[in-house]
């Protein structure tokens, strides 16, 4: 009998399907998440790379609008003064030529931005200014602004060009006004030329990187200068069609992106018209430029996405190879997903390493600040003890000798106290925390103080030191006296120490303020070793001491002018220079003050709050035997005086002869001799 036949078994449908497919499919969606990521964090970075292009340019096109402005407003006022000069001499019935010429030049010379300052009659001739050719006339009476100045009623700035000038034979704007007549009818027109290449400066200025370009266009869009510039371009309203959809929709400013006809750079751009002018500034970023940190960033994270995509796809094949080696595979993957979850936690960890890297500069600055305050003060107190102690001794040390050395420790002593108060007045000033001591004054007696206080080194020196004050100053002003002799102080002792001969001359004047305070211009001048223009801009850096010659010359820390600058601005006032190298120098700054009452014995009630303050630090310190009081009482003498009247005499006495006690004495029975001071309690 036959055996029954073997019948094959059937295998399960998929019983043969690879085990690799699922595997693949977490590789493949794994390194899609991965792609995805590193694309996001890509394009997530590019955004805020132009966000901040975007912020630059609109800081920048600020800044220019306001330099641009100050600008103008400078030329307009010598316009408008100008123009009453002007009428005042056709009032007069009478034009004084000379005078005249003389007048615009000193005015030309004011705004260093134009290059010439003229003024046309009514039939369009230029008469007066400097540079005004000799070869016959010159008539402008069919420029723009002649005849909108002309045919206009009302005496408002008027603002033309880009033109080619006529005399400067260069592109110019101009700024003029309209003369009028005694009668009111047109008499002709006073312009101001700024040559187009004077923005070269302005815009070569700001940083906008190596392909980055500024430029300043009319209100009708006339190019009035490019930087980098181009050739023949000037007068040029050929603008991007982005600029012109964005000013339809936004006059004033805004932002926008655009590849630029004239060299094919595409830049990121902001523009801003200016609030009072009619011109715009538009300053541009190359995209290359700032997106170059970008792109490397973008290498990175698309170089690490590709190895983990490639190292995703191996794993993958491993697997498929082998069904043995899946959980070497496994561990492959996951060894891959920690990677990639680290560098993501890296990238994290220095962001926030960067955030608080800058809190701690911040940190860093406040407490430096600190710092040189409390140090300052700690300074302070046994250099004052030394100086006390120093006074002592010269009276009793009666050798010539020993006279000597206490001079020397007292000189040098002084010099240390000047630089620590100095560096205790510029950290208060950076922190904000230094106020003025605003009461009633006398110039007079101002000045002559800054000139005694430096008598002595100008004395050692045979130099002399003068004064000259305007007559037409008030006798008293209102303002910080204190700070004001602090810098006046200051100018001198540079002017000595660079002078080897001459006088040093100090002059106060009136100048002209149209905001009801009583404007006074201070200047020092010496006929010291001058200042080289190449270091002049950086005078009045903190720390810095023109050149090494000079530094190993004449010393000192660099603080002097800085710190004048700082007061200077604090009292709201300007301060500057004029010089040449074997010229000498001339130190000058204004101040806004205000005028009171001639009569110098009446205190207001700011000057008996601030006595009030004076006398009670004034005893602290007497009790304490603390030798500050010495320095407290000198540089309030004035005031204490005026306040304690015949009382303050004997307290003068008693803490020039360091008899603290008898001082503290003396100053409780003056106080209570003046009604303003007594205590209410009683």
């Amino acid at each position: 009998m036959n055996a029954p036949a073997k019948i094959p078994a059937v295998e399960a449908p998929g019983a043969d399907m690879p085990r690799w497919l699922p595997h693949a499919l977490v590789a493949l969606i794994i390194a899609t998440l991965v792609v995805s990521l590193a694309a996001m964090a890509i394009w997530e970075e590019r955004i805020r790379y132009r966000e901040r292009a975007e912020v630059a340019t609109q800081n920048v096109s600020h800044m220019l609008d306001l330099h641009l402005s100050s600008v103008f407003d400078k030329i307009d006022v010598v316009l408008q003064s100008t123009v009453a000069q002007y009428q005042e001499q056709l009032a007069g019935g009478k034009v004084r030529p000379l005078e005249l010429k003389l007048y615009l030049e000193r005015q030309q010379a004011l705004v260093p931005e134009i290059i010439s300052l003229r003024i046309i009659d009514r039939d369009g001739v230029v008469r007066y200014g400097a540079g005004i050719p000799g070869g016959g006339p010159v008539n402008l009476g069919d420029r723009e602004y002649f005849l909108r100045a002309r045919d206009g009623s009302a005496s408002e700035l008027i603002i033309a060009g880009p033109l080619m000038g006529r005399i400067a034979k260069q592109w110019v704007v101009t700024l003029s006004r309209r003369i009028e007549a005694p009668d009111g009818t047109f008499a002709g027109v006073v312009y101001a030329a700024i040559p187009t290449v004077h923005f070269e400066r302005i815009l070569a200025s700001v940083s906008l990187g190596p392909q980055g370009a500024a430029s300043i266009r009319t209100a009708d869009l006339a190019l009035v200068h490019r930087y980098p510039s181009t050739r023949n371009a000037v007068g040029s309203r050929e603008v991007s069609q982005e600029l012109l959809d964005m000013l339809r929709r936004h006059p004033t400013d805004g932002q926008y992106l655009a590849r630029t006809s004239l060299d094919g750079v595409e830049r990121n751009n902001a523009y801003r018209r200016l609030e009072s002018y009619p011109f715009y500034v538009i300053v541009g970023m190359a995209s290359r430029d700032y997106l170059g940190g970008w792109q490397g960033h973008s290498l990175i994270l698309g170089g690490l996405a590709a190895l983990a995509v490639l190292a995703i796809g191996l794993a993958a094949w491993l697997m498929y190879r082998s069904a043995e080696r899946l959980r070497a595979d496994l561990a492959v993957r996951k060894r891959i997903g920690t990677e990639l979850e680290t560098l993501l936690e890296e990238r994290t960890r220095l962001a926030t390493e960067l955030a608080e890297r800058a809190d701690e500069a911040e940190a860093a600055n406040r407490a430096k600040s600190t710092f040189l305050a409390k140090m300052s003060h700690e300074l302070r107190t046994p250099l004052n003890h030394i100086m006390g102690f120093t006074t002592i001794l010269q009276r009793e040390v009666q050798g010539p000798r020993g006279q000597d050395h206490l001079h020397k420790v007292e000189q040098a002593s002084q010099r240390l106290l000047e630089l620590i108060n100095s560096i205790l007045d510029v950290s208060s000033i950076e922190s904000g925390k230094i106020t003025l001591a605003l009461r009633d004054f006398g110039l007079a007696e101002l000045l002559e103080e800054a000139r005694q206080g430096l008598a002595e080194a100008a004395a050692a020196k045979g130099i002399g030191v003068q004064v000259v004050s305007d007559p037409a100053l008030p006798a008293r002003l209102h303002g910080d006296p204190e700070r004001i002799r602090q810098v006046l102080n200051g100018l001198l002792d540079n002017a000595i120490k660079f002078s080897e001969q001459g006088p040093v001359i100090l002059r106060a004047h009136r100048v002209p303020s149209d905001d009801g305070n009583v404007r006074v211009r201070f200047e020092v001048s010496d006929q010291g070793i001058g200042v080289a223009p190449e270091l002049r801009d950086n005078l009045f850096q903190i720390f810095n001491q023109g050149d090494n010659s000079s530094t190993r010359r004449y010393g000192g820390a660099g603080l002097g002018l800085a710190l004048c600058k700082r007061l200077v601005a604090l009292m709201l006032g300007e301060i500057g220079c004029t010089s040449a190298p074997g010229d000498g120098s001339t130190f000058w700054f204004t101040l806004p003050l205000g005028a009171v009452d001639e009569n110098p014995g009446v205190l207001g009630a700011g000057d008996w709050q601030r006595v009030r303050h004076v006398l009670a630090e004034l005893e602290a310190l007497l009790a304490a035997d603390n030798f500050q009081a010495q320095t407290l009482w000198k540089r309030y003498t004035p005031l204490l005086h005026a306040a304690l009247g015949p009382g303050a005499r004997a307290c003068d006495e008693a803490i020039d002869s360091i008899d603290f006690d008898t001082a503290l004495r003396c100053l409780r029975e003056a106080r209570r001799a003046v009604p303003e001071l007594r205590d209410p309690a009683h």
